[in-house]
């Protein structure tokens, strides 16, 4: 649909006003968008600092976080921050991003590799030696926080003796990060510090009180996309967390399961209803389907929705024995 450029190495970060931001790698540091409406791509202009190494044409994750922003990392030292605009078909604001600290004096970045957005807001990355010669891929990892303003020195796993291009991140259900390496089999959960801001929470609005095990029930509510896809990388991996889950708790056991869910489906303020993988949906009503495991404990029972690993408050349910 009219790209001006390769796709190739590039990331991709899908935007609450259904669009999606990339970075250039092959015409860098210019940057496009894909206005999902229009199926067409646009020019977003000039980043104000260089995000990729030009002997390798490799970028590190690019982030949406939960102010609207969308937080960029380089396989240089750079990042940049990208502002949406009003409406869609204007252009965005490009702005500088902090430089990644140094370490032992080393020149480092994201030459394809991971970045999560914490519960806290935080996004959480590693970065290595990078030295702008092709094919140099080199450790260790460091890893570091984005606040929202500054980079902060993070917490490193003990596997980080890699390059970044290496490791996954993945958002779990419980709001920790699980850290995983491509040729181990190891694996950290990072826990975050602090809490999720309460208006970044699911809500649900709608749910039955009595539930019987193996049925399908509907559940419906705000946000329960999240506000990001949450997990990013250069251009080899996805994983995003922009659906929701289900998560039940038997009150007598604390025995916890989580429910399949699907059919995720938005009703606009048009009363429209459309297949629901956005981000940031604000009010909108998400309706989604979930699947009852047939061998769920019976009982007084506590529902939460879990969207980017953060859980809605509770909604007391009860869980019964189908007949026959």
């Amino acid at each position: 649909a009219n790209k001006r450029d390769s796709a190739s190495e590039e990331t991709w970060v899908l935007l609450p006003n259904n669009t999606i931001i990339t970075p250039h790698c092959q015409n860098h540091p210019g940057s496009e968008k894909y206005i999902i409406a229009n199926n067409a791509w646009q020019n977003e202009g000039n980043i104000p600092v260089d995000l990729v190494e030009a002997s390798s044409i490799e970028i590190g994750p690019a982030v949406l976080l939960p102010d609207g922003r969308t937080f960029c990392v380089g396989a240089t030292s750079n990042t940049a921050l990208y502002t949406m605009p009003a409406i869609n078909t204007n252009q965005g604001i490009w702005a500088t991003g902090p430089i990644i600290p140094t370490v032992n004096k080393l020149t480092l970045g994201s030459k394809d590799g991971p970045g999560c957005l914490m519960v806290n807001g935080n996004v959480l990355f590693p970065a290595a030696p990078v030295d702008g010669v092709v094919g140099n891929y080199l450790s260790p990892c460091s890893f570091f926080e984005f606040d929202g303003t500054n980079i902060i020195t993070s917490t490193d796993v003990p596997n980080n003796n890699c390059p970044t291009f290496m490791g996954r991140l993945l958002l779990l259900p419980n709001g920790e990060i699980m850290w995983a390496r491509e040729d181990g089999s190891a694996y950290y959960a990072f826990q975050y510090k602090g809490s999720p801001n309460n208006n970044w929470r699911p809500v649900i609005t709608a749910c039955p009180n009595n539930i019987t095990d193996g049925s399908t029930i509907q559940i419906s509510g705000r946000q329960f996309n999240g506000l990001s896809q949450a997990v990013g990388y250069g251009d080899d991996y996805s994983a995003a967390t922009n659906y929701p889950l289900v998560r039940i708790r038997n009150k007598a056991s604390g025995h916890i399961r989580y429910c399949r869910t699907f059919n995720h489906t938005t009703t606009d303020a048009g009363g429209n209803v459309v297949t629901s993988m956005g981000v940031a949906t604000g009010n909108a009503i998400i309706t989604t389907n979930v699947q009852i495991p047939s061998n769920l404990e019976t009982g007084d029972s506590e529902l939460f929705v879990v969207a980017n690993g953060i859980p809605s408050e509770r909604f007391d349910v009860i869980i019964s024995k189908r007949k026959g």
